[in-house]
């Protein structure tokens, strides 16, 4: 399960889930220490089916320098929060 990776020492989540038209349910990555971490660069680009985006509220971004098209193409994606974007400075 994704929830059991250790991605501790990962600097780039670059296009890891990239077209994964399956994705729907990344509540598992809540429990993902992403504080090494520089880019998020389209982590998620074209995943259709992802409808929710509410477990990344805790994830930690204060290292990454690069955000773009995170979400590109995520067009179910509901419910974006902006406060916790803005406080990470996304």
């Amino acid at each position: 399960s994704l929830k059991d990776w250790n991605v501790t020492k990962s600097k780039s989540f670059e296009r890891m889930f990239a077209k994964c038209n399956k994705l729907n349910d990344i509540n598992m990555l809540k429990y993902w220490t992403t504080s090494n971490s520089e880019s998020f660069k389209e982590m998620f680009f074209d995943c259709s089916n992802l409808e929710d985006i509410s477990s990344l509220q805790n994830l930690d971004v204060s290292k990454s320098k690069s955000f773009e098209g995170m979400f590109a193409k995520c067009n179910k994606l509901k419910k974006i929060n902006m406060e916790l974007l803005i406080k990470s400075g996304i």
